[in-house]
């Protein structure tokens, strides 16, 4: 009996030996090609000692002299706008920011949102426009807030508009910072093991439960979402699912706002054909 099991285990050691020298070839010599999108552009900015590359899409108008500039979720990112993108673009130039990690020297950027604050506090510093318009998704939310809060030259921000925003349900559930920062730092042993303990093929790298991601969550401060959204003295329009009970929540954080409209939309689902 002794000698069976270990048999079995012999052979599924081999095996999975064998899946995870496969994998590491299928990760080395058939990579997938990260190819440019043609609307990517880049632009350097020098932020402190920190020279960073940006990378976002332009969908331009040459009509307009205006510009709208998105910022997508941490998790859903930037492909899923560009449909709202190019139907903005028929009245505006559109620009979706993507976030960087590393500064051109290698240097890791924190993930912090007062960071990121800061370098769209940048990026809008190199946009030749007078008039600005600011879209968040998600997790952008915090950013543009904490960038419009912690600039006083505001004055070619014309308004905000919050799409599904993080605050209210982080602000109920998780608001303490403190058992965030332990919660997400859990998932790191579970994403080390994923990565190099388990044959993915290249898998762990188009999923959630990558270290980019539990860092930046690491760093978010939810809990000052409340106090953040009432400092803001601009129009707001916040567009959420209907099914969201935090709606409401949201609108009274942002009762101080000049113009606080709120527009529901309903997800429905494709049907094949």
């Amino acid at each position: 009996m002794k000698q069976t099991n270990l048999s079995y285990f012999r052979i599924f050691l081999l095996i999975y030996l064998l899946l995870m020298i496969l994998s590491a070839v299928m990760q080395i010599f058939f990579q997938e090609m990260d190819e440019k999108h043609i609307l990517q552009q880049t632009e350097t900015v020098q932020i402190v000692d920190d020279e960073i590359e940006l990378n976002f899409y332009r969908l331009e108008n040459s009509e307009s002299c205006d510009a709208v500039v998105i910022l997508p979720d941490l998790l859903m990112g930037t492909s899923i706008l560009l449909p709202l993108a190019e139907e903005i673009q028929r009245l505006r130039n559109v620009y979706i920011l993507n976030y960087p990690t590393h500064a051109v020297q290698g240097n890791r950027i924190p993930h912090s949102v007062s960071q990121r604050a800061t370098i769209l506090r940048e990026f809008l510093s190199t946009l030749p426009y007078e008039n600005v318009d600011i879209a968040a998704h998600g997790y952008g939310s915090l950013i543009a807030i904490k960038k419009l809060l912690d600039n006083e030259n505001n004055e070619n921000v014309n308004s905000l508009s919050l799409m599904s925003p993080y605050g209210p349900v982080e602000f109920h559930l998780l608001g303490s910072q403190t058992v965030n920062r332990y919660m997400y730092n859990a998932l790191y042993p579970f994403s080390f093991l994923f990565r190099y303990a388990v044959p993915h093929f290249g898998w762990y790298h188009n999923q959630i439960l990558i270290n980019e991601n539990i860092r930046a969550f690491s760093e978010m401060q939810q809990a000052s979402f409340r106090e953040w959204a009432e400092g803001i003295d601009l129009p707001v329009h916040i567009i959420h699912p209907l099914n969201d009970r935090s709606l409401h929540q949201l609108s009274n954080i942002c009762r101080d706002s000049q113009d606080n409209s709120t527009e529901h939309i309903r997800h429905r689902r494709s049907e094949p054909g």
